[in-house]
């Protein structure tokens, strides 16, 4: 019997954990099957029983009667705790704590899920790398310490990805989704960003082969270019063009997926279309704009909260000399220049011509640093958190980055910007502090 004793002493006293002992925990919602916040609570209630065993009850958001935790899209019924929130967009929340319950009000169910994960950090917790093994846990939960929060991020698109993957691990991928969530990026955007040419066509071969005057230059007929460019002043595959993009958008609306940006940006590499037609257009750039541009007119007809994006890249990365449409986003690449613009220069004068402008970063590439301690760009945050903060105060609302998975090389700077993409003015003096403590 003592042997006994002696194995559960030291299990409680390793553990900190009494097995006999739970908090009840009643969390009230609306939650439907699947939907984000039913996620939310379930992430909660995990990442709470990591620290202390919750026996967890979930009732109606009606119910809710000034005890437990409230989690809430519809700011509108619970004026009281929220106030107003119009001001604050999409992804706006508000958090109220006190010695009785915990309110967490969003102006969607994602500004819900971004509020969850700020009452964690609040309780202790911390999702430093994508890896339970650099997550901290709290010893000891206070559900109930007083505090609030009213506020929005800062950028309205942020993504930090692997330009490589992960070679395929489902364990790394998952993982990475995990940290995403817990770091609070994406955003209201759902930017889509990048090379589009090759996928239309790969997604229309039979109607390109029958069309080669669609590209440039042109192939011969039932072939197809590995590196596919557009003849951008035919009206022809203009038209096709507009009719497969708002294709597009009506299939994912049916899906119950509504797509929030579509990207137009041309393939990797030059090569514009340098017809006599596409010269009348104007600069490279007013040629490669004028297929989104006339998209993004076409899409605001029928979807009037749907962007159309481009890149600010290469040949195309100087400004057009026209005005675009105000639902066109353009992401401006901080390499590949091959303009007389410096990149502050670039976003002010697309902020000029765009509806919203965003950067498209290089935090690490394997070919240019190998993943070495030391080198890309996330291993000097200090440098890349001014240049956030620049990028910000002159205009820009969206912050694409590519990276690689190196936690040891990267991994603080990754952190570190993901919480300067919600907040520009966070301490980062006071994060690695703390995270070296930890």
């Amino acid at each position: 019997m003592k042997k006994y004793s002696l194995v559960f002493f030291i299990f409680f006293f390793v553990t900190g954990r009494d097995l006999h002992a739970q908090q009840k925990l009643t969390v009230y919602s609306n939650a439907t099957e699947n939907d984000t916040i039913a996620e939310t609570i379930s992430i909660l209630h995990a990442q709470l029983n990591r620290s202390s065993a919750i026996n967890l009850n979930k009732l109606r958001e009606d119910q809710f009667g000034g005890r437990g935790i409230l989690l809430s899209a519809n700011p509108a019924r619970w004026k009281a705790y929220a106030g107003s929130l119009l001001w604050a967009g999409p992804e706006g929340v508000t958090i109220k704590a006190n010695r009785n319950y915990v309110v967490i009000i969003g102006n969607s169910q994602m500004a819900v899920q971004h509020g969850m994960f700020l009452y964690l950090e609040k309780l202790g917790y911390r999702f430093y790398f994508p890896n339970p093994d650099w997550y901290i846990v709290p010893k000891q939960l206070d559900l109930y310490n007083p505090f609030s929060y009213t506020g929005r991020p800062s950028f309205d698109q942020r993504r930090i990805w692997y330009g490589y993957g992960t070679v395929g691990s489902k364990t790394a991928d998952s993982n990475y989704r995990f940290w995403f969530k817990a770091n609070r990026l994406g955003g209201s955007m759902n930017a889509v960003i990048g090379h589009s040419y090759d996928d239309i066509v790969s997604r229309n071969k039979e109607t390109f082969k029958e069309h080669p005057e669609w590209l440039y230059p042109q192939p011969a007929k039932g072939t197809l270019p590995d590196n596919p460019k557009f003849d951008l002043a035919n009206p022809a595959l203009v038209q096709f063009i507009i009719a497969d993009v708002l294709k597009r958008l009506e299939q994912a609306k049916l899906k119950g997926a509504p797509l929030s940006m579509v990207t137009l940006a041309p393939s990797d590499g030059i090569g514009t279309c340098n017809t006599p037609a596409c010269r009348e257009l104007g600069s490279v750039t007013d040629r490669v704009y004028s297929l989104i541009n006339r998209v993004a007119k076409e899409v605001r007809q029928k979807y009037p909260f749907t962007w159309v994006s481009g890149m600010s890249y290469s040949e195309y990365a100087a400004p057009p000399t026209k005005k675009l449409e105000y639902n066109t986003f353009v992401s401006i690449a901080t390499a590949f220049n091959n303009s007389k613009y410096s990149t502050d220069q670039l976003i002010s004068e697309w902020s000029k011509k765009a509806g919203k402008v965003g950067i498209y970063d290089y935090l690490g590439l394997y070919v240019w640093d190998f993943d070495l301690p030391g080198q890309g760009a996330a291993t000097h945050v200090d440098k890349v958190a001014a240049s956030i903060r620049k990028y910000y105060r002159l205009g820009a609302r969206g912050y694409d980055a590519e990276s690689t998975p190196g936690s040891i090389s990267k991994g603080l700077g990754h952190y570190i910007i993901s919480h300067l993409l919600w907040d520009v003015n966070v301490d980062i003096t006071a994060t690695k502090k703390e995270f070296f403590r930890s």
